[in-house]
This record gives structure tokens, sequence and C-alpha cells, in this order.
């Protein structure tokens, strides 16, 4: 790892030099000192012609400098559209998102209790008719065990009727 950052410590080095060198020889080219030397001379010595040089220059460049900030300026306000026209997008998305999750919550807790109240009802509905049945089927056998009995005394209530009957036509 260290042998690594040493690599590129050497080589960042080496193209620091060569920056250098390139600057160095640029310099020496086109004899910037001098020029800038005998640039001063001649403003010195001509101040008239300077200032219309610069003047010229100044006006030459406020339209390319009124382009520049309006070029700038349209990309920042782009930028800054585009942020708001994503922001307001995204917070319609946000809104729909929590909607239909809301939604979908509500209906499964919905749903959930519908179905568990259901099954509890059901199972109690179970339950309660079992107990009916049971009890039904208890009075049943009771009712008819009475009526084995009622037949029973009516059959011999109705022989005595009979027997009375017929004994009061002879």
């Amino acid at each position: 790892m260290e042998g690594e950052t040493d690599l590129v410590t050497e080589l960042m080095d080496a193209a620091w030099q060569r920056i250098l060198q390139v600057m160095r020889d640029t310099q020496s080219r086109l004899q910037l000192k001098e020029t800038l030397c005998v640039g001063q001379k001649y403003a010195s010595d001509h101040p008239v012609i300077t200032l219309s040089i610069l003047l010229t220059t100044t006006m030459c460049c406020v339209p390319i400098m009124c382009f520049v900030a309006f070029a700038v300026g349209s990309a920042l306000l782009t930028f800054a559209t585009f942020l708001c026209i994503e922001g307001f997008l995204l917070t319609c998305g946000c809104l729909v998102l929590s909607g239909s999750l809301f939604v979908l919550g509500f209906l499964s807790i919905g749903i959930c209790t519908f179905l568990g109240v259901s099954w509890f009802v059901i199972g109690m509905s179970q339950r309660l008719l079992e107990i009916s049945v049971t009890k039904l089927t208890e009075k049943f056998k009771s009712y008819r065990a009475e009526a084995r009995v009622l037949d029973d005394i009516g059959a011999v209530n109705g022989e005595c009727i009979k027997d009375s009957v017929s004994e009061k036509n002879d």
C-alpha cells in the first residue's frame, strides 16, 4: 500500500515538474517579461493611444460579457426551474404514494377486522346452534316421552270411555 502511495507521489511530482518546464519554455520563447516592459514603456509614452485601445477593448468586451452573463443566468435559472419542477413532481409523487398506502392500509385493516369478527361470529353462532340443537333434542325426547305417557293414558282413558259408552248403550 505504501509503495503505491510513493509511486503516485513520484508520478505527481514528475507531472508538476513537466508543467513548470513547459511554462518556463513558453515564457522564454515568448519573452513575456521583455514584452511587458516594452508595453509599459509604450503606454507611458503614448497615453492617449493607450486609453483609446483600452476603451475600444472594453467596449468590445461589453457585449461579450452581456452574452456570458445571459448564458450563465439562463443556465442558473434553468437549473433552478428544473429543481423546482422536480421538487413539485417528487412532492406530488410522495402525496400520491402516501395516499395510496394510507388507503391500502385502511382497507387491509378493515378487511382483517371484518374477517376476524366474521370468524368470531360464525364460531359463536356454531356453538349456539349446537347448544340449541342439544337442548331441543333433549326437550323433544322429553316431549316424546310425555306424549307416550299421554298416549298410554289416553288409550287407557279411551278404553274406559268406550267401555262406559257401550255400557250406557246397552
